[in-house]
């Protein structure tokens, strides 16, 4: 009777878990607006860019569009080449002068970049741009008299109609964070100009271009900032917040506004606003710091891969994933063996939901480092998801094997629970007890209620015949999750199978019934209780039930038989004793 009613262990993929891993530890995250503009493959953006120049070298177009590419690879001294080609090709090209002369200023050359621009003049005396760019370089040289006739002639300029005929070209897929990317206009000569009567010490005059470049428009962070500074250092504290809250609102990672805006809350009194700033000028401080120490590192270095993978890492971790894959593609065109940038494009690509495309990358991280544990830890994370879409067990078991393969590279790499739960099943299913326990107490350590665990301990206890232990852990997964069906079937399960507490099995398993009533398997351990306690009608009656849940079983069709079987020789036996 035992061989038909066979011990089954369920094997359910953790969903949940899956989902918990990949968001906290992955970051599955949606894609915002922002996210899917920046989302593209720049290596193949450069080889198309690059492909375009060997076909068309005399086009400027194409050699911009190459400049824009190493540009935003922050390899500047080959973005400088393709515009000087431009320049070359054609010395009236607006576009070319502008940005070898971005390229130049990027890297802190503002001599060069003053001598490019005054070249570009002297081809298009009416480019407002051009002097704008101009103002700007002299500025950073603090040559305050020759910046404000740039910004002034500039600004006069972009007021004319006819200075739109030198629209300078910019690229489609951005800047990448640190290219050249001020986009002259009127509220910007504004602000410099500002700036400048701030720096000579004229803050009334100072003030006033800012107020002019808010009329002007489009609005800028810098401008409400530098407002709100000047506010503070004349005491009106609460003009100061106004205009220092509609900076944050137009960019909310500037640190030093939350300072300036700290101050002024402070003056006011209000503590908790005040308090509240400067945690967060705190926070930002220290993140933008090590973000423009690394972009500073690029521009003199573009050739500093692992200075490109350490800024893709902070993404990473400020799960940013559209800007991470940028920087560990850049990373991977200065060095295409960099195996740790490919792991870790991996990971962004799954951040950004392109799971194919993560598979592929960190197919390649192996490939170059086949020691690599955790691009099979995140493999096998990856391919668990596909199992759970499509349950086929081919595709479970190629997760389980990544995973393995991952923890058996670096037993002490810290594993996602998810991770050794799938591991300790595969175990399981293989015979291998020792293996499959050592992978559920190691869940245990980490989390001491993982309900799971306690229930496959339960199964490996039970197959070692160690049957206190068994009801032990089944009892735990019901201290844990009460409303768990499967640890009450199997406590009746083990309570039948020894033989004892048989009213008490029957009560378990029809508590597990109560819990999820379509379970064949449920009224099958049930009929098999009542059939040991030789209640043949409640037998006969619970596996019917299993039957009319899976008609096709061949299992419950015999045990029917053989509970008939029983039936019709108690009732003879009953004739005969009469």
């Amino acid at each position: 009777m035992y061989s038909y009613y066979h011990e089954h262990i369920r094997t359910p993929i953790l969903v949940w878990a899956l989902r918990l891993i990949l968001i906290g530890i992955l970051g599955f995250t949606c894609l915002s607006v922002a996210q899917e503009k920046l989302e593209i493959d720049l290596i193949e953006t450069v080889t198309q860019a690059k492909q375009t120049v060997d076909e068309n070298p005399t086009l400027t177009a194409a050699r911009l569009n190459l400049g824009f590419a190493y540009l935003e690879l922050g390899s500047m001294q080959q973005a400088e080449a393709e515009f000087k080609s431009v320049v070359g090709l054609d010395p009236r090209a607006p576009s070319g002068y502008y940005w070898l002369g971005g390229v130049y200023f990027l890297q802190s050359r503002y001599e060069e970049a003053i001598d490019v621009f005054q070249r570009a003049l002297e081809q298009l005396p009416g480019w407002s741009a051009a002097y704008h760019a101009l103002g700007m370089s002299h500025f950073e040289r603090h040559n305050h008299d020759a910046a404000e006739i740039a910004f002034n002639i500039a600004l006069n300029l972009m007021q004319k109609p006819q200075s739109s005929q030198y629209e300078v070209l910019a690229p489609s897929f951005g800047t990448g964070g640190y290219g050249w990317n001020i986009k002259p206009s009127p509220a910007n000569a504004l602000y410099f100009l500002g700036l400048i009567a701030s720096q000579r010490g004229r803050l009334d005059t100072a003030k006033e271009y800012w107020r002019q470049a808010i009329e002007t428009g489009p609005p800028l962070a810098e401008v409400y900032f530098e407002l709100g500074v000047a506010h503070n250092k004349d005491m009106q504290w609460e003009k100061s917040v106004r205009v220092l809250r509609e900076a944050i609102r137009l960019r909310p990672e500037m640190p030093a506004a939350h300072y300036q805006l700290a101050r002024a809350y402070l003056k006011l009194d209000n503590m908790t606003e005040g308090t509240r700033e400067l945690e967060e000028f705190q926070r930002l401080k220290t993140a933008y710091a090590r973000l423009s120490a690394r972009h500073t590192m690029i521009r003199a270095a573009p050739d500093a891969a692992i200075t490109l993978f350490g800024l893709a890492r902070k993404y990473m971790q400020e799960e940013k994933y559209a800007e991470a894959s940028r920087e560990f593609q850049k990373a991977l065109w200065h060095d295409p063996r960099l195996a740790k940038a490919y792991s870790g494009l991996g990971r962004a690509y799954v951040g950004l939901g392109r799971l194919d495309d993560a598979l592929e990358a960190l197919g390649k991280a192996i490939e170059l480092e086949p020691n690599m544990a955790e691009a099979y830890i995140t493999k096998g994370l990856i391919l668990l998801t596909r199992a759970d879409k499509s349950g086929a067990r081919s595709d479970y078991e190629r997760a389980v094997s990544a995973c393995r393969e991952g923890i058996e590279l670096n037993p002490k790499l810290k594993v996602p629970i998810v991770i050794r739960a799938a591991i300790g099943r595969a175990y399981l299913r293989e015979g291998k007890l020792a293996r499959a326990s050592h992978q559920f107490e190691e869940i245990l350590k980490a989390d001491a209620n993982f309900s799971d665990a306690y229930f496959y301990l339960g199964a490996i206890h039970l197959a070692r015949h160690e049957y206190e232990k068994a009801e032990n852990a089944y009892l735990r997964v019901i201290e844990l999750e009460p409303s768990s069906a499967n640890a009450y079937e199997r406590l009746a399960h083990l309570y039948g199978t020894r033989g004892i507490l048989l009213d008490k099995a029957i009560q378990y398993a029809e508590r597990a019934i109560d819990l999820k009533p379509d379970s064949a398997a449920y009224y099958n351990t049930l009929s098999w209780l009542h059939f040991l306690g030789k209640d043949y009608e409640k037998a006969e009656t619970s596996v019917i039930k299993a039957l009319t849940l899976q008609p096709d079983n061949q299992l419950y069709s015999e045990g029917l038989k053989v509970i008939r079987e029983a039936k019709q020789s108690e009732d003879g036996g009953k004739k005969v004793g009469k």
